[in-house]
């Protein structure tokens, strides 16, 4: 019986000791950022995609919109928005997020 307790301690104790010498790298690497919040790209920008999609339609009534992409370039935010007009002129007009400025 003493040679089955002195064999169980001799492989449990280097488990023990590589635990203790290492348990810091084993605690930095669970480390877990909390999740941050889910935001969507509209609503930090100062106008929304069914918002930019009613300007557009005001602006250019015989025109159906078949896409909108938000964009964002150094810092700007800009929507894309594909059009299809009656007479089958697809062109993009673009919108800015923040403003609400119309150009193509």
């Amino acid at each position: 019986m003493r040679w089955i307790l002195i064999a169980v301690f001799f492989f449990v104790s280097p488990h023990l000791v590589a635990q203790s010498r290492y348990h810091h790298i084993y605690a930095a690497a669970a480390k877990v950022e909390p999740a941050k919040p889910f935001v969507q790209k509209q609503q930090r920008s100062g106008y929304s995609n069914r918002q930019v999609a009613a300007m557009v339609k005001r602006r250019y009534t015989d025109s159906r919109i078949l896409s909108i992409e938000l964009k964002e370039r150094k810092g700007t935010r800009i929507y894309k928005v594909k059009t299809l007009s009656k007479s089958g002129i697809m062109k993009y007009v673009f919108v800015d997020a923040g403003t609400g400025d119309i150009f193509e």
